[in-house]
């Protein structure tokens, strides 16, 4: 983002009025997990911000196979040591709790997270439908590509929009937003 902002053009960030419905309807039906944001900081945004789009981060991942009491401590030491951290990096402050929104994250959690959320007292009725919304849609990821892998073309650029059609036909049959189409 530096190089872009001191490039001869800049960096310019396109913005998402707040006010306009009709617009945030149109992005959400596509992109569902991001939401109004007031950016203040970083390359190219101007003096006093620009209302635009948020979406989770910082984001810890893992693998299914780390252990819960692994996620859960973890978890816990993000929030219950934020003070430590919060001003040590940039977007470190995206781990503070006024600014989650376990309602609408685009990935499930580990059951470890959702153990600590849960005692946190900040695990929703909202919190755990979408998190069953995005189990789903891993499973259907996972059966598309077990099905597609069971005879996937060898050529690269073949296996690469071929996995494309088939992802975004399995979530689509399933009524879900694919997001990308293609890559």
């Amino acid at each position: 983002m530096l190089k872009i902002d001191a490039s001869p053009r800049g960096l310019y960030h396109p913005p998402a009025p707040h006010a306009d419905d009709a617009a945030w309807d149109r992005l959400n039906s596509i992109v569902p997990w991001y939401y109004r944001h007031k950016c203040l900081q970083g390359p190219g945004v101007p003096e006093g911000g620009y209302e635009g789009v948020g979406t989770g981060y910082p984001i810890l991942v893992s693998n299914t196979d780390v252990s819960e009491d692994v996620a859960y401590n973890m978890t816990k030491a993000m929030y219950v040591h934020f003070d430590d951290y919060k001003d040590s990096a940039p977007g470190a402050n995206g781990w503070a709790w006024e600014r989650q929104k376990l309602e609408s994250s685009f990935m499930p959690f580990h059951e470890g997270s959702v153990r600590y959320y849960k005692e946190a007292g900040k695990w929703s009725d909202a919190a755990e439908a979408n998190q069953q919304k995005n189990l789903k849609r891993q499973e259907i990821l996972q059966k598309a590509w077990k099905e597609f892998t069971a005879d996937a073309p060898s050529d690269d650029e073949d296996f690469k929009n071929g996995w494309a059609k088939a992802r975004a036909s399995a979530l689509e049959a399933a009524g879900m937003i694919a997001v990308f189409q293609n890559w």
